[in-house]
Formats: C-alpha cells, structure tokens, sequence
C-alpha cells in the first residue's frame, strides 16, 4: 500500500506532465520522491501540503531534499538548500532580509549587508561551498524560502514583505531532520558536495 506522501508527489508529477513542466523537472521528483523515500519521510512532511504546491522547482527541490533526509546520498545533496537550512537553524535571528541570506549563499554584499548572528559564511564556504551565480542564488532562494517556496509552504518560514522573510518554525521537523543530515555527513561525502 503507498502512502499518503507517495501518493501526493505522484499527483504532483502527474499535473506538472500536464501543465508541461520540463522533463528534467518531473524525472527528478520521480526519481527522488520514491515510495521508500516517502515513507521514510512522513513523519517530516505534511502529504497535504505536498499536494497543494504549484511551485514546479519548489516540489522537484523539496523531493530532492526527502531523498537527501532518507538517504544521505550525495546525488540528492542540493547546496541552496542545505546553505539555507544550516543558516536557518543556525541563527536565532527571526526576520531575514533576502540580500543577507543571499549574501551567506554566495552573493556579493553591499555596504547594507549583515551578517546573521551564529552564521559563518567562511564556514560553509569551506564545508558546503558556495554559489557564485547572483541568478542561481536569487532563483534558488525564492523556491526555498520565497512566497512559493517548499519551506513556505511547510510553514518553516513566512513573508515578510518583497524584501524579507520571518522564520516561524526553526523546530520544523523537516528542518531538524536535514540539518542532522548536514552535520552527519562524513568526510568523503563533503569532498564530493565540494566536486560538484
């Protein structure tokens, strides 16, 4: 019997067939969101806010990243989302503005930037790397913490205004659970995050 996440990622790919999502898209949440993979995951996701997403990135990311909690497997590791979640739970700041969380991702700063408290950017430059495309960090930012993100949607975080987001459940299971997988990941698994 498949479960109830299973069945709401399979929903997913089937609408965003239809709507005709790339390919590229729709074969990554097939391959990540397996029945084993939901199954591990559950008690992390709500299967009901899987099925109400319309973001196409933030569902194929947010498979991806259940496939990272379940396996560990670096073929599912996603560096805008793990650069975001350890940010996340590492600072106790509640209101972040985009250009800082940007800036710890990768981006250049400004004279405006601030630095969140608990967050080394020289750490996670050294164990996760960095982005260096403004583009990929702006992009993959919105589909993570955005008004359509997939941490928006599991109510991690909330709007603040076009410039800002509040964090609003840092004790999200979801978020406990990948960032134990962050901290647990071994040395050869880091040197191939850092080939990637």
């Amino acid at each position: 019997m498949q479960n109830a996440l299973f069945t709401a990622f399979s929903a997913q790919v089937a609408r965003l067939t239809e709507k005709g999502a790339t390919l590229s898209d729709i074969n990554r949440v097939i391959k990540f969101a397996s029945s084993p993979v939901c199954e591990f995951v559950l008690p992390v996701i709500d299967a009901g806010i899987v099925s109400g997403m319309t973001n196409q990135k933030a569902v194929m990311r947010l498979a991806q990243a259940s496939n990272f909690i379940a396996t560990g497997d670096v073929a599912a590791f996603d560096k805008g989302t793990a650069l975001i979640v350890a940010a996340l739970a590492l600072t106790p700041k509640t209101e972040i503005q985009f250009s800082d969380i940007h800036f710890i991702m990768g981006a250049k700063g400004d004279d405006n930037t601030v630095m969140l408290p608990g967050v080394s950017r020289s750490k996670l430059a050294r164990v996760l790397t960095l982005i260096d495309s403004v583009g990929t960090v702006t992009s993959q930012c919105s589909r993570t913490v955005g008004t359509g993100g997939f941490l928006t949607a599991l109510g991690v975080v909330k709007s603040a205004g076009k410039t800002a987001f509040s964090v609003v459940n840092r004790a999200h299971p979801f978020v406990q659970a990948y960032a134990l997988r962050l901290h647990n990941m071994t040395d050869g698994a880091l040197a191939l995050i850092a080939e990637k």
